[in-house]
């Protein structure tokens, strides 16, 4: 879903909301999640502000020297496929997983842990 809000001196406000296949699903249905949600964010004007708000069912982990400007420095857990997917989103247009700056309990960063990726 996207919203554009008018604002003053032709400027807008665009909320993007979306929710991802979850980590089961077919690689071809995440990238093409993924290549659909590239399309609507590179349609974003420059000068209007951007909000992206999701459920994106991906572990992006904690490694935020390699994710710098990325990634925050409280991230958890291992990176899963979509992690990177996501993560190379944020990267090419300049986002910040926000739930990744702000300290807080381990089991307060994630809605569920995927076996095989470490919390």
């Amino acid at each position: 879903m996207t919203l554009t809000l008018d604002l003053e001196c032709n400027t807008r406000t665009v909320v993007i909301s979306c929710y991802a296949p979850t980590l089961d699903r077919p690689e071809p249905e995440n990238d093409e999640f993924y290549h659909q949600l590239i399309e609507i964010v590179a349609n974003v004007r420059h000068k209007d502000k951007f909000v992206l708000l999701d459920d994106f069912n991906a572990c992006v982990g904690a490694d935020s020297v390699y994710w710098s400007g990325v990634l925050g420095h409280h991230g958890v857990g291992g990176m899963s496929g979509d992690g990177v997917l996501l993560l190379s989103l944020c990267r090419k247009f300049n986002l910040y997983i926000t739930n990744t700056i702000f300290q807080q309990k381990n089991s307060h960063k994630t809605t569920y842990v995927v076996l095989g990726i470490p919390a």
